[in-house]
């Protein structure tokens, strides 16, 4: 706990870098973050427009990992999740406004030791892929 301002201070300046970066990328929508809010960065998740398909996202993140690059999709919905779907019933379609969104987002590589050069090597590779 003693470094904990640090490690939060170093992943915040990461998401800035994603921020600052991909903010006038049109194929993509980041979360709004309120000015009066402070954020507890752990990941940074992306999502990609309505025009694209789960399918699509996948080969996103296939040809980003042959890249070199670590993402993922970010996170499967929680109703379709083992407990929940044993334990509750739920099946794909009950919720499909999740469904849809989650479809579509992918989780790019971040730790509070990325460089400028590591954040600019991603975007590069992820614009060419859009």
């Amino acid at each position: 706990m003693t470094r904990i301002d640090e490690i939060l201070s170093k992943r915040a300046k990461v998401a800035d870098m994603y921020r600052e970066r991909l903010r006038d990328e049109s194929r993509i929508s980041m979360q709004k973050i309120p000015a009066e809010c402070e954020i507890s960065w752990f990941v940074f998740v992306i999502k990609l427009n309505d025009d694209y398909t789960e399918e699509q996202r996948n080969q996103i993140i296939h040809k980003l990992r042959e890249r070199g690059i670590g993402c993922s999709n970010y996170f499967a919905p929680i109703h379709l999740q083992k407990f929940y779907r044993e334990d509750f019933g739920y099946k794909q379609g009950d919720f499909p406004v999740c469904e849809r969104v989650a479809a579509r987002t992918i989780a790019l590589p971040f730790h509070g030791f990325l460089s400028e050069s590591d954040v600019d090597r991603v975007i590069k590779n992820l614009r060419e892929l859009l």
